[in-house]
């Protein structure tokens, strides 16, 4: 499957020690590599190449006044931009410190999860209901349902797109 590359930088909120894991996160084979992408990490030379979306981390105060919407309490939030401008994905400093209430798993499966989901908003998917045969545990969430909302009850905790049950004429759906 030809590989579709996208490009992306780390804004120095993101600590040092953390980009590893993104970094794995990005490169499985069984995440967005499995859809046909590729990242690429491109460092110090964020100004020189052009890049599809930055990684930042924000305290949440700076969430709430950037996007004042009650919905988007205690979440990251991505920021889709078309052109010249890169994606802006805003990861919620106090939910990539500690698992949210709602989620059911580990604090790595978690971030996991987060960096997926929010990467795949980068690249244009948009949220999306549990698959068919939710409502039981033992079913992988899709990615692109908002886990940090609650696993409990309706899937198991899932960054993998390889994992999804999706039946083969269910589109993911697309950001317009």
């Amino acid at each position: 499957m030809p590989k579709k590359v996208k490009r992306y930088g780390f804004l120095s909120s993101v600590p040092k020690v953390d980009r590893p894991f993104i970094r794995r996160v990005l490169a499985n084979p069984r995440g967005w590599a499995s859809a046909g992408y590729a990242f690429e990490s491109v460092g110090r030379n964020r100004a020189q190449k052009k890049v599809d979306f930055v990684i930042d981390v924000a305290e949440e105060d700076d969430l709430l006044r950037r996007f004042p919407h009650d919905d988007l309490r205690g979440l990251s939030v991505t920021s889709i931009h078309r052109g010249a401008s890169p994606s802006h994905i805003y990861l919620n400093r106090t939910n990539w410190n500690r698992v949210p209430a709602n989620f059911e798993g580990s604090l790595d499966e978690y971030r996991a999860y987060l960096i997926a989901h929010e990467v795949g908003h980068a690249i244009g998917f948009d949220h999306e209901e549990p698959l068919p045969g939710g409502g039981d545990e033992r079913t992988p969430c899709a990615v692109m349902y908002q886990q940090t909302r609650g696993t409990r009850g309706v899937c198991s905790p899932n960054s993998e797109i390889e994992r999804e049950r999706r039946p083969k004429k269910m589109a993911r759906p697309r950001i317009l």
